[in-house]
């Protein structure tokens, strides 16, 4: 038997020399909206090595609308998963609903925590179901916690995300109390007083300039110039300056003021009245000692002097005192009126303090709930890992999306969430459970890992304004770091050429899959990578095979790719003509239905 040079087998140590990779640790995902138990089946029956499971749905599933939970699969499907992959010797991992977005909660109008428990609910269902079937592993969860502006965050390292973002982008902020979330944009314009003189101790403005016809003289203001000023106070004062917590108080410093002008001028205005009623008091108890000697008549036309004095108001008194009284009682009910407004109007200035107190840069908070969020699902992890006496311990691994779906897409963003939500789980531990910080620390650690999808992370690359070998230089040096501190717990790869995920076949696209992997490797991670298809389904894992240069070991001699391979395997009734990798077989005790042993 003849082969070409570009032949190897199992045997041949050069695909470890290249990649240190095989085809039992490249495996594939199912398709989330059928059944996981026939998926499983196909994808065992394909060749996979490894296999990820997956659902799409929330709440109540229905596997005829495509709308999957691992709770559709009980007790019976999950046993027989399980034991697919023991006999088969295929590992599974568990990919949790596509459906659940962000562990934060986040809504359109802010971070609701009934929405993330739901969220936790749909983490601990994959868990769960994670612990029946792949008896331990990673139980993967997308991130998009919040918002945030791309140049803000990362216009040092050369993204943008449109034209002139650095001067349009919009600033979020969030109440930490009530999760309300605020955005205003950079090119929003304010018209505010122009200062005369200001106080030389905290540079706040003491007066204003006027118009010529006495009106207080406007100025436009825009972000940029809000935060020069705020950041020239920060300075002065010695104080830590965050611009998006200078801009938020400045701006509602205004409406703070505005409130307090108008609760001094009802409550002056009250006072007055309040005044005025002492002497309308006095004018009725002269009126009653008045009328004592006056007749019906000389009570009625004095009555109606008050009313043409008063301008035709109380016109229906019939003697002097009833017309003080009705101008007291109206004065008392504009007493009580004014009173409220200032009272209502004191209220929204108390309510502006506080709520400038709360507000803090999105991330501050947003990132805060999402490592609680993290945490709670990871200590149910936790839990179940040692209940049910698992070899191996169940993490939740959140993923990394693509840059428009918010924070948790870029590498820094990803290691933030892993960090703080360890960081969480970790006070968990000490103050419920009384462990010591260090052993809490580790079971935090092997409980909370990051999916690193590589292709995802292609995506920021139409948002990089340099050259593509610098944003590969750039991807590789984020992945090394993320490795250097132990985030990365768990791979996914496809490819794309920059823009959308398009989970394209390994080696279709332009993603460094290659360069990635080898990087994974030298810095230690032996866990599965997992290709993830997208119309062309098993032949994505098979191109990674080829693209990967996995070894292959060949019978019939005339074969050159993967793919020319493919349709002799995948799909078919009969037995494949090649055996592949750490699979191959030893020649001693396996031959041919003839007798004749291979090589």
């Amino acid at each position: 038997m003849q082969f070409e040079q570009s032949y190897w087998h199992a045997l041949d140590p050069q695909a470890q020399k290249v990649m240190k990779i095989s085809p039992k640790y490249i495996g594939i995902s199912t398709p989330p909206m059928e059944s996981q138990l026939n998926a499983l089946k196909t994808r065992i029956f394909q060749g996979a090595g490894v296999v990820e499971l997956g659902f799409t749905g929330k709440g109540k599933g229905s596997l005829k609308g495509g709308n999957t939970t691992p709770e559709m699969f009980g007790k019976d499907e999950r046993e027989a998963m399980r034991q697919l992959s023991r006999i088969n010797e295929v590992p599974l991992s568990v990919h949790a609903s596509v459906s659940v977005g962000d562990m934060s909660g986040r809504t359109e109008r802010g971070f609701d925590p009934q929405l993330q428990q739901q969220n936790v609910n749909e983490i601990k269902r994959a868990i769960d179901f994670a612990a029946d079937t792949a008896e331990g592993g990673p139980v993967v969860v997308h991130t998009g916690e919040f918002p945030r502006s791309i140049h803000e965050k990362f216009g040092k390292e050369g993204f943008r995300a449109y034209p002139e973002e650095e001067k349009k982008a919009q600033i979020f902020l969030a109440d930490e109390k009530t999760g309300q979330i605020i955005a205003i944009g950079k090119d929003q314009e304010f018209f505010e007083p122009v200062p005369d003189k200001r106080d030389p101790k905290t540079g706040e403005p003491v007066s204003f300039k006027l118009n010529e016809d006495g009106t207080i003289e406007l100025r436009k203001r825009t972000y940029d110039d809000i935060i020069d000023e705020e950041k020239k106070k920060a300075k002065m004062h010695g104080e830590k300056f965050i611009p998006e917590k200078a801009f938020i108080e400045h701006y509602y410093r205004a409406k703070r003021d505005e409130a307090h002008a108008m609760a001094l001028r009802w409550a002056g205005d009250a006072k007055a009245h309040i005044a005025q009623a002492d002497e309308i008091k006095k004018e009725y108890l002269k009126a009653k000692e008045l009328e004592k000697g006056l007749t019906e008549a000389q009570k009625k036309a004095e009555a109606e002097r008050l009313i043409r004095a008063a301008k035709g108001r109380f016109s229906d008194a019939s003697s002097p005192s009833e017309f003080y009284k009705k101008q007291f009682e109206d004065n008392e009910r504009n007493i009580r009126f004014m009173q409220e407004y200032s009272l209502s109007a004191s209220k929204n200035v108390k309510e502006i303090d506080e709520s400038i107190s709360r507000m803090k840069p999105i991330e501050d908070v947003g990132l805060s709930r999402a490592s609680r969020g993290v945490a709670r699902a990871a200590m149910h992890a936790f839990e179940v890992t040692k209940s049910k006496k698992l070899k191996k311990p169940l993490f939740v691994a959140p993923e990394n999306l693509f840059p428009e779906q918010g924070f948790g897409s870029h590498p820094d963003e990803l290691k933030k969430i892993i960090s703080k939500s360890r960081e969480a789980m970790s006070d968990m531990l000490v103050e419920n459970r009384h462990m010591s910080r260090s052993q809490a620390d580790k079971i935090a650690a092997d409980h909370i890992k990051a999916t690193f999808d590589v292709g995802h992370a292609f995506t920021w690359k139409k948002f990089f304004k340099g050259k593509p070998e610098e944003f590969e230089k750039w991807l590789m040096k984020k992945v090394d770091e993320l490795n250097k501190e132990g985030i990365i717990g768990h791979v996914h790869v496809s490819d794309n050429f920059g823009y959308y995920d398009e989970h394209l076949t390994p080696g279709e696209g332009d993603v460094p899959i290659g360069d990635f992997l080898k990087n994974m490797r030298k810095a230690g991670y032996e866990g599965p990578v997992i290709v993830e298809p997208a119309h062309q389904d098993v032949q994505a894992m098979l191109g990674a095979w080829r693209a990967l240069q996995s070894p292959i070991y060949r019978i019939d001699g005339a074969t050159e790719t993967w793919t020319d391979m493919q349709w002799a395997h995948a799909g078919h009734t009969y037995s494949p003509g090649y055996v592949v990798g750490d699979y191959a077989p030893n020649p001693e005790t396996w031959t041919l239905w003839s007798g004749v042993p291979l090589e």
